[in-house]
């Protein structure tokens, strides 16, 4: 994992991507030596994560939005500023567009090691990430979505949270262990755990008229 530095953290496409620094073995934060896994996160019991949805000469593209929510007001928010100017850029092109999400309820915690900063790391990239979540939202039942704490408030010691990457339900904790070993996805470098949050069934979300298509199947386990 990276250390998170606090930018503006709206990823929608790759460049909206977060700004990634190399951890060291010793961060520095407010010329304060950083002590890693030292604030355990207070992750929400329920949590909204979304993605963008493209339609044009039938093909489609998925643009899954790595920050986490708590409410649609807040996804409402976070869209206004930003769906605008991506909707003139599609609709321009002939494409349609829309919004899919999905209820998360939290699960289990998932330890943080200092050890996951250090050492060698490899990039993550937006097309592995998009790939992953293609699947996820076709069959949200066969897997668990994995959280991470992003931007710290000092004022309350409370964290930003990032919808980080579905892994399917026979994922172990070495599979877990790996990623955070090995990938460069950034992490908040105080946070002591992650989480794993089981999801429920996608549904469509119109931003103009702020309605939520529920689900006509009911496979979910936890939209029943």
């Amino acid at each position: 994992m990276h250390n998170y530095i606090h930018s503006h953290f709206i990823i929608i496409h790759p460049q909206f991507q977060p700004q990634k620094i190399r951890a060291t073995i010793l961060a520095v934060d407010d010329k304060k030596i950083v002590k890693f896994c030292s604030i355990k996160p207070k992750f929400p019991k329920k949590l909204i994560c979304c993605a963008m949805f493209i339609e044009a000469y039938d093909q489609y593209e998925l643009i899954p939005l790595h920050q986490a929510f708590t409410t649609l007001k807040e996804l409402d928010n976070y869209l206004n500023w930003m769906y605008e100017s991506l909707k003139e850029k599609y609709e321009s092109a002939g494409a349609k567009s829309g919004f899919a999400v999905v209820p998360l309820v939290f699960e289990s915690w998932v330890p943080l090691r200092r050890k996951y900063w250090e050492g060698e790391h490899q990039e993550f990239t937006h097309e592995e990430r998009t790939h992953k979540f293609l699947n996820f939202y076709n069959t949200p039942e066969l897997y668990k979505m994995l959280v991470v704490p992003t931007f710290l408030n000092r004022e309350n010691n409370t964290f930003d949270y990032d919808i980080a990457l579905p892994f399917t339900n026979k994922s172990s904790e070495k599979d877990l262990e790996l990623f955070m070993m090995h990938s460069d996805y950034p992490v908040n470098e105080y946070a002591s755990h992650a989480a794993l949050y089981l999801p429920g069934e996608p549904m469509r979300y119109n931003y103009e008229t702020k309605k939520v298509e529920h689900p006509q199947r009911k496979s979910s386990r936890i939209n029943n």
